[in-house]
């Protein structure tokens, strides 16, 4: 639903590749840049200020450069070595091998290479083509399908959310939940900056016992904890008026993504559902419905009581 994309520099550079690529990039758009190398925005700013006089008139090189150092949901960090005794392609290439980006945009294709897309590809509509993404894709509800499928979107990701109001602690299909959010905690701890605390959004019960609640959720969660890991449990009330708690999504600070039918392995094998990644617009209205990141706010259209966020964490901690 994601890919990333390292672009050789020189590309971005030139206005009429710059307004052909740029427009599609972003997180609703389900492509990011690679800054590969690190500093690779201010490579393409140097050279846009030192085109030739006259190539690129002044109004046009200050809006590309403007665009470049603001539009941040545009480009991800990826690095993990350079070596500078290697060129550019070589080295994006090098990145590409590591499974680190999913495809590199050269000035031209280099045809003994798949993952090397020339700029005139990436004006192909065709499905086939590796600069095409899916926003909707339908997978089977396993755990491993569903980690798949969204696994870029969370690789890099500062916050982490869950809403799901059928993850119930008793229920048929929990032990799938469970194993969804085992495989996210296992991809943080590979990363050098990972998230310790899953926050999972859920409908508060009718008949609601704290003391219970906490036992029930803890006997099934704590063991896939380690030391400093945590899941946030936050159960909200229906606002009179307001929606109803049913969508399912995962979110980061950066991407919303639709779960038609939920986080969990449906009730006989075969199951599907269709995974959406969501506009900015739609994103934002989601993410305040559930009081953004850690706080206890009560935002339209749903209410958190004060006793209604249960926090789970390892037995070490």
């Amino acid at each position: 639903m994601i890919k990333i994309f390292a672009i050789e520099p020189e590309i971005m550079a030139d206005p009429v590749n710059f307004d052909l690529l740029f427009r599609d990039f972003g997180s609703e758009r389900g492509r990011w840049i690679a800054e590969l190398p690190s500093k690779w925005r201010k490579k393409v700013i140097m050279l846009i200020y030192k085109s030739p006089a006259g190539t690129i008139p002044p109004v046009k090189r200050n809006a590309m450069a403007d665009k470049i150092r603001k539009y941040n949901d545009r480009f991800q960090s990826v690095e993990v070595s350079w070596d500078n005794a290697k060129d550019w392609l070589e080295n994006a290439i090098d990145h590409h091998r590591r499974n680190i980006i999913d495809a590199v945009i050269s000035k031209v294709a280099v045809p003994e290479q798949d993952s090397v897309l020339g700029v005139e590809e990436c004006q192909s509509d065709s499905a086939d083509c590796d600069y095409s993404v899916k926003l909707n894709r339908r997978v089977e509800r396993k755990p491993e399908e569903l980690f798949d499928a969204i696994a870029t979107a969370t690789q890099y990701c500062t916050e982490l959310h869950l809403v799901d109001q059928y993850f119930e602690c008793d229920g048929v299909n929990k032990a799938s939940y469970v194993k969804f959010l085992e495989l996210l905690f296992e991809q943080q701890r590979n990363r050098s900056a990972p998230v310790r605390d899953i926050f999972f959004h859920l409908k508060k019960p009718d008949s609601y016992d704290e003391s219970r609640v906490r036992a029930n959720y803890s006997a099934i969660l704590q063991s896939i904890l380690k030391t400093g890991e945590r899941i946030i449990l936050k159960f909200w009330e229906e606002h009179p008026g307001g929606d109803k708690i049913h969508d399912r999504y995962l979110y980061t600070e950066r991407v919303m993504i639709d779960s038609r039918y939920g986080w969990g392995e449906g009730s006989e094998t075969g199951h599907r559902t269709t995974l959406t990644l969501l506009d900015r617009a739609a994103a934002e209205e989601i993410r305040a419905s559930y009081g953004g990141n850690a706080n206890n706010s009560c935002p339209f259209p749903h209410v958190l009581g004060a006793d209604c966020t249960i926090i789970i964490s390892s037995s070490n901690n």
